[in-house]
């Protein structure tokens, strides 16, 4: 019986017994964004507040999401921690560029406004958690690597939004990163917290 079987039975089993989480906490899998690189993207941040209304993401909480795992329990988040680090035991580190500026749904209908995160690696990590560790996979279906930049209150015109994003495309690459490590976290009342970091393997042991 593989893991991932025995992870479903383990949940089912949690679900059935009325163990399921009752806190606020949700977790999810993500990259954290290197300081350097934050310091790069807050005159970003603050070129569209200048314009645009909502909620706007402290350089700190700056992450890429891998994967959203939502609420669980003690036991279920236990079993997590172990099946992550076997999944991703044999990734090896690599390069992010970050660049593009978009908006979720779409220019219409602007809710979110993010940075793109460019890796073919991102993509392979979240098919590889989505294969093994599928507990929302209603939340994950349209998979597109961002760091969010902000939460948008009003829906501002699309000749604006189209404006900003053709002065960042002209920036071009806006950093460029090497990722070490990934990170279960933790949201919970606002603020994100590291459960688990998981490091990556050197590209020189490839």
């Amino acid at each position: 019986m593989n893991h991932r079987i025995i992870f479903l039975i383990m949940l089912w089993i949690v679900a059935s017994h009325g163990l399921l989480a009752q806190s606020d906490a949700r977790y999810f899998v993500a990259i954290d964004i290197p300081e350097d690189v934050e310091a790069q993207l807050f005159p970003i941040s603050e070129l569209l507040e200048r314009r645009l209304m909502g909620d706007f993401e402290p350089k700190e909480k700056l992450h890429i999401t891998l994967y959203f795992l939502g609420p669980m329990p003690e036991l279920t988040l236990n079993q997590t921690k172990t099946l992550l680090t076997q999944v991703l035991a044999e990734t090896t580190s690599f390069s992010i560029e970050v660049r593009g500026l978009g908006f979720f749904p779409n220019l219409q209908k602007a809710r979110v406004a993010w940075i793109g995160a460019h890796a073919v690696e991102i993509e392979q990590m979240h098919r590889l958690i989505q294969q093994h560790i599928a507990l929302a996979p209603g939340e994950n279906l349209e998979f597109h690597p961002h760091i969010t930049l902000a939460r948008l209150s009003a829906v501002p015109p699309k000749s604006m939004l189209e404006k900003y994003q053709q002065q960042i495309a002209d920036m071009g690459i806006l950093a460029k990163f090497d990722v070490q490590e990934v990170i279960l976290m933790k949201s919970a009342g606002g603020k994100y917290t590291p459960i688990l970091k998981i490091p990556l393997r050197s590209q020189k042991t490839k």
